[in-house]
């Protein structure tokens, strides 16, 4: 429900900007044809001097300067309503394939997740994702194993497994787990620059000796 309240408000700013641009547009475009057009026309007309056709002309181009303006700040908004609060949405929470993963070992995770509509197309950067692992007062950034190239969800749900290796220093028990992704080329970047770094949920991963493991 929080979601659906959050979409229509969104929906509804949405509007307004696209009526504030609108009109900023129709402002543009009138004085544009008044100021190719406008002095000939008044001239002709026999309604205006030429001093009060170049005061004309330099409150037009205030208004311009001021249309600019607006437009600058509008196009700021259309890119803070383009972006998605999360790239991805995760529908469980991340979990060790095997129950329990071992120091030293490789340590496949299961992801169960999809795109926001809005980050369709952002792409992942290759060989950025990394795993937080924390444990106690330490925090090990442990990179993803890259078997191929990096996998961009889609708007269905889409079940992934990415694999990192455990550090060896890691004490039998519990670790909090966080996956790090970096994105590009979404379409409220500047040029893709710079990378959107997005994490997931904080998961569990139980850590247990060689010969203990599930």
């Amino acid at each position: 429900m929080r979601r659906v309240i959050i979409e229509w408000g969104r929906l509804a700013t949405a509007i307004t900007v696209m009526t504030t641009v609108a009109t900023t547009v129709l402002s543009f475009v009138v004085f544009v044809v008044f100021q190719v057009w406008g002095a000939q026309i008044l001239s002709v007309a026999g309604v205006a001097t030429s001093q009060e056709l170049e005061r004309s002309r330099e409150q037009s181009s205030q208004q311009f300067a001021a249309i600019q303006a607006d437009l600058r700040e509008l196009s700021g908004r259309v890119v803070v309503l383009a972006r998605p609060e999360q790239i991805v949405h995760y529908r469980d929470l991340p979990q060790a394939l095997n129950g329990s993963c071992a120091p030293g070992g490789e340590c496949v995770t299961v992801i169960f997740a999809e795109r926001d509509l809005r980050a369709l197309d952002c792409q992942v950067v290759p060989r950025r994702t990394q795993f937080l692992l924390t444990q106690g007062a330490r925090t090990y950034a442990v990179p993803a194993v890259q078997r191929n190239n990096a996998i961009n969800l889609g708007p269905s749900p889409r079940a992934l497994e990415p694999a990192f290796v455990m550090p060896r220093s890691v004490s039998p028990g519990k670790v909090s787990a966080i996956i790090e992704s970096h994105y590009e080329n979404c379409v409220w970047q500047d040029d893709g620059e710079p990378p959107v770094v997005e994490r997931s949920p904080v998961f569990q991963i139980e850590v247990t000796s060689q010969g203990d493991q599930r």
